[in-house]
């Protein structure tokens, strides 16, 4: 079992990363003043990688040893290369530079540098979990850590449950979005899940796909979906239904 004790140290970890990646693209932002926008754009869309490329190899190697400690196993640590997505990103998420919104852009920005280099520890658990020939699954592991709870889009992912990792079946639980506290976990049986998370005391086997399931969860995902919905589709009945956001 996943204890509370390794959960917690293991966010305690990703939090003091977060604290320092925050500092950093804040402090890059500043010292790059008030210059024009699109001189701007270019000089984070060149510096701002480095900065994941620095910070997501210290989150790895945290994964790495989290994913050792709770299931006894050897991790694999992938080399990540993370320049053309965050590039992407960038450009995707500063167009507050050109409205007179430069906080917000900031702002915006910090939270997807944080998303990005968190994502350097959930390929780590994704991937140690995928070598090791069945014997461990991946599941996604809602935080409670907000004031609102895990949003709907999460708690859909979320109600998958526990899977042997491959992109067919586990499909979209690698799916982050930003300001998304939620871990990557790696679990060896029903009983594996973290003590002391909300919705996960109570594990059932899908009859098809043979993932552990949140009962609590699925039984909401069940509650809301038709044949053909997209995840979008569910997570918005679902934020419709139980109020999440």
């Amino acid at each position: 079992m996943v204890t509370q004790a390794q959960l917690g140290e293991y966010k305690r970890g990703q939090q003091q990363i977060d604290r320092l990646v925050k500092r950093d693209v804040r402090q890059l932002w500043d010292a790059l003043g008030a210059i024009e926008p699109d001189r701007k754009r270019d000089l984070l869309v060149d510096m701002v990688p480095g900065l994941v490329n620095s910070y997501g190899p210290i989150a790895a190697t945290l994964a790495a040893e989290f994913f050792a400690d709770t299931v006894l196993l050897e991790p694999t640590v992938p080399v990540i290369d993370s320049t053309e997505a965050v590039q992407k990103s960038t450009r995707a998420v500063i167009g507050g530079l050109w409205t007179g919104q430069e906080a917000k852009a900031r702002e915006r920005l910090v939270e997807s540098i944080v998303r990005h280099t968190r994502q350097h520890g959930r390929t780590t658990i994704r991937e140690s979990v995928g070598r090791t020939g069945g014997r461990v699954r991946y599941a996604r592991i809602l935080s409670y850590g907000s004031k609102k709870g895990p949003c709907a889009w999460c708690r859909m992912l979320a109600s998958r449950g526990a899977v042997y990792w491959s992109e067919i079946t586990a499909g979209g639980l690698d799916d982050w979005h930003d300001s998304d506290n939620c871990d990557a976990v790696a679990v060896r049986s029903p009983e594996d899940f973290p003590a002391g998370v909300p919705g996960y005391d109570d594990i059932v086997v899908h009859p098809e796909t043979k993932a552990w399931m949140p009962r609590e969860m699925f039984d909401e995902y069940s509650s809301v979906h038709e044949y053909l919905d997209t995840d979008k589709q569910v997570a918005a009945k679902m934020r419709e239904k139980y109020g999440y956001t």
